[in-house]
């Protein structure tokens, strides 16, 4: 597949509210039509093979929505070595200033770290609670490991403790009554009870204006790559769906897969609440849309991906969705990942065997990818700076590999 590198500054050199992230970004190699970092198609942009470290914002007649939270693109390409940056884009505090254009600003941030080893990146001496989206649950440590049983890592965070034995990382549910996910994290992290959160999905409005009441400033990073693998009963004699066939099941307007070819058979569609969890959430926004609901017959909601691929595996015409690197590995639960296509017929599988289908997620041919972030509490202490610090740990060479292994989608290839 050809290769091609996003400065992130499009042709008509104006802001873009489409873009992911509004605005520049280092140069990103990418292998599909649209950038991963900013989202734009490749023909709308300046290609360009080179590094410009010297970066001023562009001036621009189009606003962007300002909120309390700085967003970050990551930037990667070849200048001898591989390299990396992260700038934030600081935008207005005032969340009801809506129409400020941006000014000419120097693109400064303090994870602009050029880490390659886990062991090179310098972090504080602390324990430190986090949580958040169950996306995550790959990276984190296993059971066995917190309980001492095992002693050689796995996982990106066991990895990390062993690098760094006082940088105690320590995984909090949320309490009782609520449930594990992104919304969750961010709740637990407003109140105090975490230093920094994992999430599956940007921050949304209300919890900026939230965090503002309490004078506090969020900032979102990305650091990984996913994609959703929907999944049904293996028995269930259907390969593949379209993103509108999904929908048609989750909004109830499909309820036998005998309407999809399949056998008489009631359709089951589980789900976890999207109050709860950035992956629901996501799905809700992106495959139903923001002005669909879920059928009734989602209801009740499950608790989490493992109660909802318990449930499908036991329900003849169940369907469930999770994050691609919770479903591929499963080889003794009897579900299947299908194959999804958005309505092109070009059916793309999310897992290769019993991995992560990774190309198809970087080259954006699988039709329901996303990013995953770290959620930082600015507020110039400890939280901060432990946030900082697991975030450049995570966009070291180092890391993104053990990302990479752990069936999550690296931002960018690094070689062995």
């Amino acid at each position: 597949m050809t290769k091609w590198t996003c400065n992130g500054i499009a042709k008509d050199k104006k802001y873009h509210p489409e873009q992911h992230s509004p605005g520049l970004h280092l140069s990103q190699e990418n292998y599909g039509d649209n950038c991963i970092v900013c989202g734009l198609n490749k023909e709308a942009v300046i290609i360009s093979e080179k590094l410009n470290q010297d970066r001023t914002i562009i001036e621009s007649n189009k606003s962007i929505a300002p909120a309390a939270v700085t967003i970050t693109g990551l930037g990667v390409g070849l200048l001898g070595a591989m390299s990396f940056g992260i700038y934030n884009i600081v935008q207005s505090q005032d969340i009801s200033d809506s129409n400020s254009a941006p000014s000419q600003a120097a693109l400064v941030s303090p994870l602009d770290k050029k880490e390659s080893k886990l062991a090179d990146t310098l972090v504080p001496k602390m324990n430190i609670f986090y949580g958040g989206s169950t996306s995550f649950a790959p990276i984190r440590p296993r059971q066995e490991w917190k309980e001492g049983k095992v002693t050689q890592p796995e996982r990106l965070d066991e990895y990390i403790m062993q690098t760094h034995p006082d940088f105690k990382l320590v995984y909090k549910d949320p309490p009782a009554g609520e449930k594990p996910g992104s919304g969750s994290g961010i709740k637990m992290l407003l109140k105090g009870q975490l230093s920094f959160s994992h999430s599956s999905r940007p921050l949304k409005e209300e919890e900026i204006a939230k965090a503002k009441t309490l004078n506090i400033n969020l900032r979102q990073e990305n650091v990984a790559l996913d994609g959703l693998a929907i999944y049904v009963n293996q028995q269930l004699p259907i390969s593949g769906l379209t993103v509108s066939q999904l929908k048609d099941i989750y909004t109830g307007k499909i309820t036998n897969w005998s309407q999809l070819g399949g056998p008489d058979l009631a359709i089951k569609p589980f789900s976890r609440d999207p109050e709860d969890g950035g992956t629901p959430d996501f799905f809700k926004e992106e495959v139903l849309g923001n002005d669909a609901s879920f059928a009734s017959s989602v209801n009740p909601y499950v608790y989490d991906t493992t109660d909802s691929i318990k449930k499908v595996a036991k329900t003849p015409g169940g369907i469930g969705y999770a994050t691609a690197s919770e479903v591929c590995p499963l080889k003794t639960v009897p579900i299947k990942a299908l194959l999804m296509t958005k309505e092109d017929n070009n059916y793309q599988s999310p897992c290769k065997g019993n991995e992560v289908n990774q190309e198809v997620f970087l080259s954006g041919t699988y039709p329901i990818t996303r990013r995953l972030f770290v959620i930082i509490k600015e507020n110039g202490g400890n939280d901060q700076k432990a946030g900082e610090a697991y975030v450049r740990l995570l966009l070291t060479d180092e890391g993104q590999k053990l990302i990479a292994q752990s069936g999550l989608v690296p931002l960018r290839r690094v070689d062995d």
